[in-house]
This record gives C-alpha cells, structure tokens and sequence, in this order.
C-alpha cells in the first residue's frame, strides 16, 4: 500500500511519541518496533491484517523548532526551497489558507528523506523573543579549598541532594600535607609523611614498632578519614643491623682506597660503631663517607687506629 508524506511522518511521529501506530488501510493497531542497524535504522510496523510498513531513520525523525520553522517560511514567501536541517534535503511543502486571519497562509514542511516535519500557523501577531527570568543564584560552598578537611565538607554538603554531596566528596583533587595534624594527635613514626587526596589518606614513614604503625591509622579514623592507606614500612631491627654490618664490611673491603686498612662494623639500630685501623686521616675520612652512604644507617662512630 502507497502512502503520502504525510501519512509516512505521522506514523513515524507517533512511534517516537509512544502513541498507538494505527494501520492506514484496517485502521487497527499495528505492531512497531525499530531495527538498529549501523548503516540503514529501520521502524518496521506489521498490521495484525499483513501490511508492514518499513521507514529508514538515519537521521533521525525531529519535530521542526518555532526559529527553524520561522527561517523557513520566510524562505517559501521568497520562492527559496529550504533545507531540512537533519540533512540538508530540500523540503516538501504544502501551503494552506490561514485558520486565523482573512487573508495569510499557513505552512507545513516535511522531509522526505528522514520524515521530519513541522507547521506554522499565523496568527497575525509579531514574533517576540521569549527570555527566560533571572533566577537567584547562590554561592556555592568552597569545596576546593584546600584548608577544610573531607569531614567538614561533607557536612556542608549534608542539607543538599546526592549530586552536591557528590561534588563535595570529590572537589579535593590536588594533594594536601596533613602531616601536621597526625603529629598534634600522638604519631611518633621516623620520616611520617601524610597525604591527603579527595577522601583517600596515604600515610607513609618508618618504625620498628608495629603498635605505632597501627596507631597511625587509628589516629587518621578519629580525624574523620575512613579510607586509609597504611604505607608504614615496619621494620625488624636485628635484620637491618645485619644487613647493615654486611654491607659496610664489603664495600670497605673492595673500596682500593682502602687497601691493607682493616675494619670491624658494629650496628646497633642504625648506629655503627667503626673500629680498626688505618694509614692516615684521609682514609678514615673515607670509611666513614662510605658508611654513611648505606641505607638504614642513622649515625657513624669512628674508632680508628693509626698504624
């Protein structure tokens, strides 16, 4: 079955529309759905009597807006064709008489590739531009002041829907050193450095004492910060004096400097106490520098002899 312009945009207006698709030919209900497809989108209506009707749909079917139908009358009262603007094809249009003045004509457009289309009825009064009211608008919190901490913004945020507490929970972006108020609160851990990004606080440092470890999580808990990465390297103070000792005595060892000198190495929680002897000052001088070098060592003692 053949069908017009009209009846073709009407049918695919009412699929969009959510409005029952009546057969043009039993006038009964048809059965819609639409077909994706990357290159050719189809809504394919079956009549329950075997008519199908299949309408292509890229682009998509739109309703013409009051400016776009404005330009295009102005064009048909020139004799100019207008263009749809989903696709630029030339439109059909049809040209009634007015329904509200003596003497005037209304207009309806149609797009026969995609089927969209739109009507202008005159009424005889002037086009005026509509500007929406000035609205009060409120100052937003400063959630991006680095100063205030996640707790106090999301107790600004408390009174607003999700979308503010959203943005409160992630307006913090840039890192922020907190350190200072795990140290007013009781952490006593060697090298802490404590950062705070969005609602995450990363600590890090170094103890050989697991309870302060842990106290430093409890401690960022009371501040009001519920994630926590706990990055403290705890460390065991028997194996680093170890690792110490066997470090120190080998690079002294293969250090040529250092040749026909000899040297025991003692530590005692990072503190080395240097004995044995050397040639001259220079060389104990360089030991020394050598030791201090070694990661975990706090302090060298020399206690050298010279020969």
């Amino acid at each position: 079955m053949a069908l017009s312009l009209t009846e073709k945009s009407e049918l695919v207006s009412s699929f969009w529309k959510d409005r029952p698709s009546a057969c043009p030919k039993h006038e009964i209900p048809m059965r819609t759905f639409f077909v994706e497809r990357v290159y050719k989108p189809q809504i394919v209506m079956v009549c329950p009597r075997g008519e199908m009707f299949r309408f292509d749909q890229k682009p998509k079917q739109i309703e013409f807006s009051r400016p776009h139908l404005k330009t295009m009358v102005l064009d048909a009262q020139e004799r100019e064709a207008p263009g749809c603007p989903q696709d630029f094809a030339p439109l059909v249009i049809y040209r009634t008489p007015a329904k509200f003045l003596p003497v005037g004509w209304d207009f309806s457009f149609f797009c026969p590739s995609c089927l969209s289309y739109g009507q202008w009825i005159d009424t005889g009064r002037p086009e005026e531009d509509v500007v929406a009211a000035a609205k009060p608008r409120k100052e937003a919190p400063a959630f991006h002041d680095e100063t205030i901490p996640l707790p106090k913004r999301m107790e600004m945020a408390k009174d607003g829907n999700l979308t503010l507490k959203l943005y409160a929970a992630m307006a913090q972006t840039d890192a922020v050193d907190i350190t200072a108020a795990f140290i007013r609160s009781g952490a006593v851990i060697e090298s802490l450095r404590v950062i705070q990004i969005s609602d995450i606080v990363l600590i890090r440092g170094k103890t050989n004492d697991r309870r302060k470890a842990e106290h430093a999580s409890e401690i960022a808990t009371a501040l009001g910060y519920p994630r926590v990465a706990n990055l403290i390297v705890v460390r065991d103070d028997v194996s680093d004096d170890a690792a110490i000792v066997y470090t120190g005595q080998r690079r002294l060892e293969l250090e040529r400097e250092l040749e026909g000198c000899r040297f025991h190495v003692v530590s005692t929680l990072g503190v080395i106490r240097l004995t044995g002897s050397v040639h001259s000052e220079p060389q104990s001088d360089l030991a020394v520098a050598i030791l201090t070098r070694i990661d975990g060592v706090k302090a060298v003692h020399p206690e050298l002899n010279r020969r």
